[in-house]
């Protein structure tokens, strides 16, 4: 199960297997047609960091409506909700699509015409090199969040 539960994981945070239209999604805003949108809440350490003892994360619930506002207090019951500023739960598909992975193309026309081993192999497993570029790239990304958090936080701090 282990091997399994590894190859699933490194496809699944591949850039190049997403699908194309997240590429161009007019929803990769703030400013979306629906009255609530639910997601992952990926900076709730800096923000809220008593809660998600369990260490499995917590979801994000942005209310764009009154209609979603009173959708969301009508949820309370069941949940703990904790308001939060936008700024501190501003993502990347929050305020822009996902960039286009140049290897796509390749990764696809391979991928028709090989088997899922041979692919797996030459991307993931070869050089390793997706997957680590991956893995490097979350942890800036998640250290910048850090450092600006913080940044935030002594400026709130000392305009207070």
């Amino acid at each position: 199960a282990g091997g399994l539960h590894m190859t699933y994981s490194k496809t699944f945070y591949q850039p190049f297997l997403i699908r194309r239209s997240c590429n161009y999604c007019p929803y990769a805003t703030c400013n979306r047609p629906s009255d609530l949108t639910l997601g992952d809440f990926w900076g709730w350490r800096d923000v809220v960091p008593e809660m998600n003892r369990d260490d499995k994360g917590l979801s994000l619930v942005l209310c764009h409506t009154e209609m979603g506002l009173h959708a969301l207090e009508k949820a309370r019951v069941e949940s703990d909700v904790v308001p939060v500023s936008m700024a501190s739960c501003m993502q990347p598909n929050l305020q822009r699509p996902t960039d286009a992975d140049p290897m796509r193309d390749a990764f696809e026309v391979e991928y028709s015409c090989e088997r899922f081993d041979d692919i797996y192999n030459r991307y993931f497993r070869e050089h390793g090199m997706p997957w680590l570029k991956w893995c490097v790239k979350s942890w800036i990304s998640r250290l910048k969040q850090y450092i600006e958090s913080y940044a935030n936080r002594d400026n709130n701090i000392s305009q207070g």
